[in-house]
């Protein structure tokens, strides 16, 4: 089996039922999105409304002035009666009134546009967060098929189809074929003259008349028994003092294709330190 290999499909149902929810949720935010900037630019609109409002109430205010400077002459003379000229003066007070309400306008067109923006903004989190829900259902999904980490072999089999699993349940083993190593477990009595690199015989018991060439490629920092379940703790009490040993890891110079070595076969290693 090589990497990338779907090793079980776990039935994926619920988790495509998650990530069509999340993308439908997607689409109306992001629709939000689009009718948040549609109401910026109806709002936009209003203030341009509101600014034309303000220069016709200007134009107007300079006709009437003009009016009220003829008709204040022309009633001075006594030739237009005082009720055209009260109205005058009338339609004058009315259009700076109309400006005055024209400028209003404008004001709180300008705070709508900044609402609207506001609206645009709080939109556009909702987009994300919504991606981000997306992003983690297609991530759950994905989840649902189990490839291959790496080459190897697939071993001890427990999982059959139909059958339900939980979290943290071993469905398989896959033992890496990339390369073949062995541990060997010295004394400690053993390791002084023990260096990186040194060349190895191996002797397996599966085959008891071939022989395998490795070297070693590191020693473990610690005993095998500090990495035990209940590591023993000989500072405290009385004890018997026990020769601990340590893993060696030795590389295969050479694999032979017709011998595979198995995960967990016996091997006498021999180790040349002169």
């Amino acid at each position: 089996m090589k990497k990338g290999d779907v090793l079980a499909t776990l039935d994926p149902a619920d988790y495509q039922q998650r990530v069509n929810a999340a993308e439908a949720a997607l689409a109306a935010a992001q629709a939000q999105v689009a009718a948040a900037r549609a109401g910026v630019a109806t709002a936009q609109a209003n203030v341009r409304t509101a600014q034309t409002g303000i220069g016709v109430s200007e134009a107007n205010q300079a006709k009437l002035r003009k009016d009220l400077k003829r008709s204040t002459f022309l009633r001075q003379q006594d030739i237009i009666p005082q009720s055209e000229y009260d109205a005058v003066q009338a339609n004058l007070r009315a259009t700076s009134a109309q400006r005055a309400t024209a400028t209003d306008q404008v004001s709180v067109a300008r705070q709508q546009v900044a609402a609207a923006q506001q609206q645009v903004n709080v939109a556009q989190a909702v987009v994300k967060q919504r991606q981000a829900d997306l992003d983690n259902a297609r991530l759950q999904l994905s989840y649902t098929t189990l490839v291959a980490p790496g080459n190897g072999i697939v071993s001890k089999k427990n999982v059959q189809p139909g059958q339900v699993v939980a979290p943290g349940q071993q469905l398989m083993g896959l033992v890496s074929s990339n390369k073949t190593w062995v541990i060997a477990n010295f004394k400690e009595t053993q390791l002084e003259d023990m260096k990186v690199g040194q060349p190895v015989k191996l002797e397996v018991d599966a085959y008891p008349h071939e022989e395998f060439r490795g070297h070693i490629e590191s020693l473990s920092a610690a005993t095998g028994a500090r990495f035990a379940l209940l590591p023993p703790d000989n500072a405290s009490g009385n004890f018997v003092k026990v020769t601990q040993r340590v893993p060696v890891k030795i590389v295969l110079d050479n694999e032979d294709a017709a011998h595979p070595l198995r995960t967990g076969m016996s091997v006498n290693a021999v180790v040349q330190v002169k």
